[in-house]
């Protein structure tokens, strides 16, 4: 029989790596959803760039322009390219692997968590230039929008 002692800790590890692998697969998921929204060339319906309402101010054209201007972006190209480097695969066979390694998992997820942060940093580059080809006039207009959507988000 085993030592309670002995439980406790692997029990803890077990939902130390649940929780790890639920956030990874988060970003697998969001990083899938750009991909998919970003295919075919088609702009982005709702582009959101993670800035929330500060995103959703944007007008529809600001939003298709700062699609396109992610879409020339050599970096993102190449990490659309290397989307075939087996991630999926490798978590495949680390989960249906006899013993469960977390570490091997955590390994085969950190290409999904890199190619976030890639994303997250040109789609704020692209958002800040947008913002900067804006006129003094269509600033405040944007602000004052952003400032609306912010109140709206406050009322119950």
């Amino acid at each position: 029989m085993a030592d309670s002692s002995e439980q406790k800790p692997r029990r803890l590890w077990k939902v130390i790596f649940a929780v790890s692998l639920a956030f990874n697969v988060a970003v697998i998921g969001v990083v899938a959803g750009v991909g998919f929204r970003f295919a075919g060339g088609k702009p982005p319906q709702a582009f959101e760039i993670g800035l929330g309402p500060i995103g959703m101010a944007l007008t529809p054209e600001q939003r298709r322009e700062i699609g396109r201007s992610l879409r020339r972006n050599p970096e993102l190209r190449e990490l659309g390219r290397s989307r075939s480097d087996g991630m999926i695969e490798n978590v495949l066979e680390v989960l249906r692997a006899e013993t469960f390694d977390p570490v091997a998992l955590d390994q085969a997820l950190a290409g999904a968590r890199e190619r976030a942060r890639v994303l997250q940093s040109a789609a704020r580059a692209a958002f800040v230039a947008q913002v900067e080809s804006m006129t003094q006039d269509e600033r405040a207009a944007f602000a004052d929008k952003l400032e609306r959507a912010s109140q709206q988000r406050r009322k119950p």
